[in-house]
């Protein structure tokens, strides 16, 4: 899930030690209720509004660097 996609963007594609580590984190056992609240979109809508969802993502890292974590604070973000 990682390999193919980073080789196709002109990445690496690698998690190998000294590779650069863009992952996205996730809880697969967390359930939570989508909610206006709870959406990173800047848009209020979507079709899982009060739907119970299981598996929430809690952080990504980029480069390496943890870019965002469980609450939905922006951290280290590169430009």
């Amino acid at each position: 899930m990682s390999c193919a996609p980073g080789r196709w963007v002109g990445g690496l594609g690698s998690l190998g030690p000294g590779s650069p580590a863009d992952l996205t984190l996730v809880d697969l056992g967390e359930e939570w209720t989508v909610g206006r609240q709870t959406l990173a979109s800047r848009s209020s809508n979507s079709p899982y509004l009060g739907r119970r969802l299981r598996g929430r993502v809690v952080g990504t890292m980029v480069g390496g660097e943890m870019v965002y974590d469980r609450m939905g604070a922006r951290l280290g973000v590169r430009t």
